[in-house]
């Protein structure tokens, strides 16, 4: 994903941000800030927070999905022999055949589903997913269905593009360039139907979501226990999504994200 900012919102670019005075207490306070200054691009805000976790907490086994044309950041992660890391890498039939040639390694959609579902059957959790899947709705609701029945009792998971910062790169079907597509329905929609879950969403780039449970016992000075969303605006956002109303419910979203989400911007808009 390319570093791609609100129109409406001065960025600067490729260079970290400054925080907005008064926005910002929550980044500031929980160490966030040193990332954000370092870099806006949420590959390398994703891939610190990663790093930190696997630093300071009990995280011992990892899962990175993404397709060809997603995720190209993951490539960077690297653990050393700290941690056990799996990778599973799969291709939509809508991408590109040019991008899935030129990747040995990216299996069928098909092929993704049954060893996510074996992963499922066999009892393996992972303490840290990072997912940056394909942005089509229905995808990435099976996306985060088939991960989070991978996940441990107190493990998280980090998925990419999950504030879009524009409607147009909230477009439901895929485009050439920046698109985020639906992920943030998806990721909303799947935690409302299973209420265990605690969203939080980082408004930075286009978005970093962060998916745990409730009981989880991971804790840090970055991450708290959220809110539970507002089940009155929940509700209206979720029959906007099932009538694939997506344009309106991307405008929703903009609109109600703090009761939708522990929503975390360091945006303010002019």
């Amino acid at each position: 994903m390319q570093d791609i900012y609100y129109t409406y919102l001065p960025r600067d670019q490729g260079q970290g941000v400054n925080l907005v005075e008064g926005k910002d207490v929550f980044f500031e306070d929980s160490g966030l800030g040193a990332f954000l200054r370092y870099s806006s691009y949420n590959g390398e805000i994703i891939s610190a927070l990663a790093h930190q976790l696997v630093k300071s907490e009990t995280i011992k086994k990892i899962l990175f999905v993404r397709t060809p044309s997603t995720g190209g950041w993951i490539e960077q992660l690297e653990f050393g022999n700290a941690v056990d890391v799996d990778r599973e890498y799969y291709f939509d039939q809508r991408q590109r055949a040019s991008k899935i040639s030129s990747q040995a390694n990216f299996n069928r959609r098909q092929h993704f589903e049954l060893t996510m579902q074996n992963k499922i059957q066999s009892g393996l959790a992972y303490d840290l997913i990072v997912i940056d899947g394909y942005h089509d709705y229905h995808v990435s609701l099976k996306d985060f269905e088939l991960c989070f029945n991978c996940l441990a009792q107190d493990g998280i998971l980090l998925s990419h593009d999950c504030a879009p910062a524009s409607p147009e790169m909230a477009e439901p079907i895929f485009k050439p360039g920046a698109w985020c597509g639906c992920t943030y329905a998806s990721l909303i929609t799947y935690a409302a139907s299973n209420p265990e879950i605690a969203l939080t969403i980082f408004d930075t780039d286009t978005g970093i979501g962060i998916a745990r449970r409730h009981c989880s016992k991971l804790r840090t000075n970055w991450l708290r226990n959220p809110k539970r969303p507002d089940a009155g605006i929940q509700s209206e956002f979720l029959s906007l999504v099932s009538a694939s109303e997506f344009k309106k419910a991307y405008t929703y979203f903009r609109a109600n994200a703090s009761a939708l989400a522990d929503f975390k911007s360091i945006w303010s808009k002019s």
